[in-house]
């Protein structure tokens, strides 16, 4: 029995993988129609065979996101499943492709498939390019990291606030040490040297792009908040209309409490985490900067004062201070509507450096740029 021979709906999963992917197909009754596997290259040749009375199902990866997009294209309905959700296929004692792609279908057929969102070209792209800046700051991080270890351990205080700047680099580089230090210490310069030269790259191209975004340009009307912040934001959170409410939002964010109920006892504990970390990161990211900024902002500065005046911790009232920023940046996103208590000449001297660092993409030497970039990052231990 072929796929496109069966009349009644089938439910289809897929277990994706770069090299191959295992299919199974059931009808309504949860029968098993059809199961095999094919390579990942032919892939696109086994979608040609479908029509439309098919529901496909796969768990979200790297290797399975292409294959939603051309089925996409062919108008077929695909769903892709949330890794944290399938805790039947997690905790199964048989874990194998056979069985993950049979849960996959049998879950979609029952509706209980953990749905996950899948951003469309232009916000994928996006994040793509954000959540690269990020992890460029990671090992930026890291590499300072190191640096300050290098320090401790050779009992060298460096009276400068900032021993990364100008002075501070200039200091390091003429510090005397032994051979082995003296050569890490050089190679960790220049890996930082060359990862900032790089985030500064990345962040003229996200430039480019929020110049042209209105919903860029509206998160930029809050005082703190430059584009680099407003586009991650934007890109983590996707299509503001998939969620109904800010609460949704903020539970995406991972920022409401954890809640156990049993009876009449309810009790409520840390945030949840369960949702985008980077977004989490981000909006905390914001909130200092927010709280750092002595123009706008009078009601979010005085909530957070009110809340350490109440004796929270600071780290507690500034993720409370970050969920109703969120709740903002729901408000304003919604109602296309710019922060009602920011700074015009502010507001515009940040729109007017956005476009003064924005920079087209490369077109002919962006291949080559890209190959040397993934070279460097692999010499360095990768990104």
């Amino acid at each position: 029995m072929t796929l496109v021979q069966e009349l009644t709906t089938m439910y289809i999963g897929i277990d994706v993988h770069k090299n191959s992917c295992y299919i199974a197909a059931l009808n309504e009754a949860g029968e098993l129609l059809e199961e095999k596997q094919i390579k990942t290259e032919d892939i696109e040749d086994w979608i040609q065979t479908l029509d439309k009375n098919c529901k496909i199902a796969m768990e979200v990866s790297t290797a399975s996101k292409p294959i939603y997009h051309i089925m996409k294209e062919k108008e077929l309905d695909v769903l892709m499943a949330h890794p944290a959700g399938l805790r039947v296929i997690a905790e199964s004692t048989q874990k194998t492709d056979r069985t993950d792609s049979f849960h996959l279908a049998n879950l979609l057929r029952l509706n209980y498939l953990p749905c996950s969102y899948v951003p469309d070209e232009n916000y994928e792209q996006m994040r793509n390019i954000c959540r690269y800046r990020v992890s460029l700051g990671k090992k930026t991080t890291r590499i300072k990291n190191e640096v300050h270890a290098l320090l401790t351990r050779n009992n060298i205080r460096m009276k400068k606030s900032d021993i990364f700047g100008v002075d501070g680099l200039e200091k390091l580089r003429s510090l005397q040490l032994n051979i082995i230090d003296t050569l890490l210490l050089k190679s960790h310069l220049e890996e930082l040297n060359y990862l900032t030269d790089k985030a500064t790259f990345i962040e003229d191209i996200m430039a480019e792009q929020g110049k042209t975004d209105t919903d860029v340009k509206l998160l930029m009307t809050i005082p703190g908040i430059n584009f680099y912040s407003a586009m991650t934001i934007i890109a983590e959170i996707g299509d503001i209309t998939r969620f109904p409410s800010p609460k949704k939002l903020v539970s995406y964010a991972g920022l409401t409490p954890r809640l156990r109920e049993s009876g009449n006892i309810s009790l409520r504990g840390k945030i949840s985490k369960q949702g985008s970390r980077i977004l989490r990161w981000i909006l905390i990211s914001a909130v200092h900067s927010v709280l750092r900024c002595r123009k706008g902002n009078k009601k979010l500065r005085g909530y957070y004062k009110h809340l350490i005046k109440r004796g929270k911790a600071k780290q507690i009232a500034a993720v409370a201070l970050a969920k109703k920023l969120l709740i903002i940046i729901y408000t304003m996103l919604t109602m296309k509507r710019k922060y009602d208590d920011g700074d015009e000449p502010l507001a515009r001297r940040k729109l007017a450096k956005m476009n003064l660092r924005a920079t087209a993409l490369p077109t002919s030497s962006f291949v080559g740029e890209i190959d040397e970039l993934k070279r460097k990052i692999k010499l360095i231990g990768g990104v």
